[in-house]
């Protein structure tokens, strides 16, 4: 007979109750590996879809920006050419139709030089305009003028005629400069200076625009002088031509005439005045016509104005008999003579001996005048055959008349510094 214990029927429950544990364990393990997993894959598909989302609101952002930016960059644009319209307008019209009785708004002796001895076709392809942040305010300037090989560095220029900048929705002139009054545009967005008050005075200096400024700031300006006898070279920050005011520089006279190689020129990218189109949308050749009075005086608007024509003498020809003389005091070797006539009658003729008080930073020139021979009335019959030095680049020689009206006009005789021909302009 088979006696079995309570003990071994326990024993045999517990081994059936671990298992089942076990089991049931087991079981809810996988079920929560299993739910992990899921939840881990569902993690991760937020995730990438967040990233997605976050993705396309940059990208929607990045283009919304460059969009607004795009726009406030083409309003800039559409601001500064209408402002900066009426100068190239009417340059357009002086370079097509030059008239030196017209009452021009935005003159430049440079621009006036050019359309005085150039073809309208030529000079519509070689003066040229740029739109250029100069002074750094993220509104570009504007400037005027064109590439040139020069006399006093070793390649091609861009040599400015004009500069105007932005102020009170205004264009206003900061710069102006002519054949021998020279800027340049140098690295760094500086203007490089020479000019030359004859044989052994001249300058040259190295200038800027400051934000919100209309005028240059010189930071370097050297200039000679032989007023005591010996050829010197100065130094000042305030384009003052004066020894007195300046202190003698630390370089010798190679140095100076040497300083122009020392400057790393930049060549704009013009675009010529025959491409300009008027802001307005119009063709700009419209405005040429708007800055003639119609004068059929072609010789009157060869003299800048002026109703007496001047011309070298040894260029006439004809009957010099009649003429009347003028002889300077200081006759030299190099007195040129210069007949003056008339179509009609001018009253009070005088010859003038110009001498230069002042050129302020834009190169404008402040003359006082001497009479060295004066005549009641300079009549048809009777030109006037005058000696006359020219001396340097800054001029020296002039004369003046009483017009019909009671007007007394003064008028600056000069050479060209393109051609050496006679150049002749209202001084007011």
């Amino acid at each position: 007979m088979l006696l079995l214990s309570s003990c071994g029927k326990v024993d045999e429950v517990q081994e059936v109750t671990s298992e089942e544990e076990t089991k049931v364990v087991e079981e809810a393990s996988e079920e929560t590996e299993d739910t992990e997993e899921s939840s881990q894959e569902v993690t991760e598909e937020a995730s990438q879809a967040d990233a997605e989302k976050t993705e396309e609101k940059t990208e929607a952002t990045t283009e919304e920006k460059t969009e607004a930016a795009d726009s406030d960059e083409a309003e800039a644009e559409k601001y500064y050419k209408a402002v900066y319209g009426p100068v190239l307008d009417e340059t357009y019209g002086m370079l097509s139709n030059y008239d030196p009785e017209a009452d021009y708004n935005y003159y430049s002796n440079g621009i006036m030089e050019e359309c005085m001895y150039g073809e309208p076709e030529e000079l519509l392809q070689t003066i040229s305009y740029v739109y250029r942040d100069i002074n750094g305010d993220d509104m570009p300037e504007l400037l005027i003028g064109k590439d040139q090989s020069d006399l006093y560095t070793d390649g091609d220029v861009s040599v400015v005629y004009a500069g105007y900048t932005i102020k009170g929705n205004e264009p206003v002139m900061f710069l102006e400069g002519w054949a021998r009054s020279m800027y340049c545009v140098t690295e760094f967005g500086h203007f490089y200076y020479f000019g030359s008050g004859g044989a052994s005075i001249s300058a040259t200096a190295d200038y800027y625009l400051e934000k919100g400024e209309t005028v240059l700031t010189c930071q370097d300006f050297y200039f000679t002088d032989d007023s005591d006898g010996e050829t010197k070279v100065y130094h000042n920050t305030t384009s003052n031509w004066n020894p007195d005011d300046s202190e003698i520089a630390d370089i010798t006279l190679d140095e100076y005439y040497n300083l122009p190689n020392r400057y790393n020129f930049e060549l704009l990218d013009w675009t010529c005045m025959g491409d300009y189109k008027s802001a307005n949308g119009s063709d700009a050749s419209s405005s040429s016509d708007s800055n003639s009075n119609g004068s059929e005086d072609s010789s009157q608007d060869a003299m800048g104005g002026s109703a007496v024509k001047v011309e070298f003498t040894d260029e006439v020809s004809g009957d010099s008999s009649n003429y009347l003389t003028f002889e300077p005091a200081d006759t030299a070797e190099y007195t040129t003579h210069v007949l003056f006539s008339v179509e009609k009658e001018v009253k009070n003729f005088k010859l003038l001996a110009l001498t230069a008080e002042e050129i302020d930073e834009d190169g404008n020139i402040k003359f006082s005048y001497e009479e060295l021979f004066s005549l009641d009335a300079l009549t048809p019959d009777q030109p006037l055959n005058a000696g006359m030095n020219f001396i340097g680049t800054i001029p020296n020689n002039g004369f003046m008349y009483t017009d019909d009206a009671g007007q007394n006009h003064i008028f600056v005789v000069s050479e060209s510094g393109m051609d050496g021909s006679i150049v002749v302009w209202e001084y007011k």
